[in-house]
Formats: C-alpha cells, structure tokens, sequence
C-alpha cells in the first residue's frame, strides 16, 4: 500500500492542475493541462490500489478525449485570436450557480447520516463480490433470464427480417 502522503500529494497536484486548466487563457495550453489532470488522476488510482482504473484512465482519457480535443483546437480557426473575448456577462450567474451547488452538496453530506443505518458500522463486508454474486445468481436469476431471452428474441428477430413476437420489437 502506498503511503498516504502520496495520495494527498497527487490529489493537491489534481486540484492544482485542474484550477489551473479552468483559468488559462491559451486554449491549446488548457487541453495540455487536462492531460496532466487526467494523469494526476490515473496515479491517484494507482494510490487506491485500482491500476485498472488508472490502465482505463491514461488509455480513454488521456490518450483518446486530450487527443481529440487537442485535435479540435487545432483545427479550429481563430481560436487564439486577441479579438475574442474569452468571457460573457454570465460569468456571475456561473460563480453563484457553482457555490450554490457547493453549498447543496455540503448540507447534503453534513446531514447524510454516515455509518448509522448499521447501528454505527461503517465496515464493508469480508467479501462484496461473493456477496453480488450470490444475489445476482438467486435474488436476480429471473430477471437475468428473463433479459437473456428478450436478448436472444430480438437477436432472431434481427436476423430473420420479421418480428414474430411483438412485445420484444422496438
């Protein structure tokens, strides 16, 4: 396990590189920073022990949607031109939405009531994914079937050119 400063150290860098691609005023340099986010973010993960997230994170995040948006400011014209004005007159209307969020956000987690639907427990079970598997596999098994055979209908269906059963037609 890694040691808990790390964490604390790349969520610091997060906030700090994700303030930082909100104010900057050079679009280009703005989807460079969202990069270091996203990699700030993949190495947080990797401090949770979840490597496949932070695997899922650099392949989708980084090197697909920074691609993509650096691509789509590239091929955008005028994107950095002086004459452009890079904010409107809503911009306070968006600072008190935003804080009113905050504040619905932080009433709702003071009055979330942690640990005491269990009688004050906040300790996950030994096993959750047994525990999934057991209910999907006894609690659920109709509706898997039932979802099973609306998939193989529709599949018929898709492959003969007629709907023979109408409910699974859509």
């Amino acid at each position: 396990m890694i040691s808990p400063a790390a964490f604390y150290g790349f969520a610091g860098l997060a906030v700090v590189l994700a303030v930082a691609t909100i104010v900057h005023r050079n679009l280009f340099k703005s989807a460079t920073l969202l990069a270091g986010f996203f990699f700030s973010l993949a190495a947080l993960f990797i401090t949770l022990d979840a490597e496949f997230l932070a695997v899922v994170q650099i392949l989708i995040y980084v090197g697909a949607i920074t691609v993509l948006i650096v691509f789509a400011v590239m091929l955008t014209s005028r994107i950095n031109d002086e004459e452009l004005t890079q904010f409107n007159s809503q911009r306070w209307l968006g600072v008190a939405t935003g804080l009113g969020l905050l504040g619905v956000l932080a009433a709702f987690l003071m009055h979330a009531g942690w640990g005491e639907a269990d009688g004050g427990s906040s300790s996950l079970p030994a096993d959750p994914l047994a525990l999934i598997g057991t209910a999907l596999m006894s609690d659920f098994i109709r509706a898997l079937g039932a979802s099973r055979l609306v998939q193989s209908l529709r599949l018929d269906q898709s492959f003969s050119g007629c709907c023979w059963a109408k409910l699974v037609c859509i």
